[in-house]
């Protein structure tokens, strides 16, 4: 367990049918709460040249459970106040030396999320 996880909540698209054809389509302004936890939030900064007096830029984030979830790649999910696309798979994490199995990783982030 962390001692100070952050909530976050994912979301799946909801759904909405074409006028015209009838077939269901992806709905991002009526979006479908799937799961809500508790994860590590490390963030994680831009790859922008290093100048002096220059902040990086946040673009995403790292997120860590202390179990096994399942995370859709299409998902989004709410970190501290702002949505974020899920990036890549989520990846179980394993001691290699033990076997332990920690949790799982994800990573979130994007411009226009």
């Amino acid at each position: 367990m962390f001692a100070y996880a952050e909530p976050v909540t994912f979301y799946e698209a909801g759904t909405v049918s074409d006028p015209y054809s009838g077939e269901d389509g992806q709905d991002w302004d009526n979006p479908v709460p799937v799961l809500s936890a508790a994860a590590g939030v490390e963030p994680l900064a831009s790859q922008e040249p290093l100048q002096d007096g220059r902040q990086s830029v946040i673009v995403g984030y790292r997120l860590y459970f202390d179990h096994l979830v399942t995370i859709d790649r299409l998902w989004r999910v709410d970190v501290r106040g702002e949505r974020w696309k899920v990036e890549g798979r989520a990846a179980a994490w394993r001691n290699p030396f033990t076997g332990w199995e920690a949790g799982t990783v994800v990573q979130v982030g994007g411009t226009d999320a």
